[in-house]
């Protein structure tokens, strides 16, 4: 989650509103799927509402408490603001982020330098 777990957050929220359970639960399967699971520990509380707070402080999700049966959940949906992130974030990344990775694996000047020494 380190780094990238509130654009993911976000993300999961652009596609549909959610409660943090459902956050949890979702991300913490996918991991298990791709064998993630055996490299870093499932998500917890702990991990997944302060990013929910925050990314709600900062006007990016607007939360909604409902009852389910006698539960009372709280469902997260993205603000137009999230939406504009999300449309920045995917911006960079494609033109900026995922070019420098492939110049990055592609190019052989980190060795032409380490050779130098």
């Amino acid at each position: 989650m380190r780094g990238f777990g509130k654009t993911i957050i976000l993300g999961m929220i652009k596609k549909r509103r959610l409660h943090g359970y459902e956050i949890m639960t979702t991300i913490n399967k996918f991991y298990l799927s791709h064998n993630i699971s055996k490299k870093m520990k499932p998500l917890g509380p702990s991990t997944v509402y302060p990013v929910l707070h925050d990314l709600e402080k900062r006007g990016l999700i607007k939360g909604t408490w409902e009852y389910q049966g006698k539960r009372k959940l709280k469902y997260y949906e993205i603000t137009p603001e999230g939406e504009a992130t999300i449309i920045r974030i995917r911006e960079i990344f494609e033109n900026n982020i995922a070019k420098l990775w492939e110049d990055f694996w592609n190019d052989d000047i980190y060795l032409e330098e380490e050779s130098e020494d």
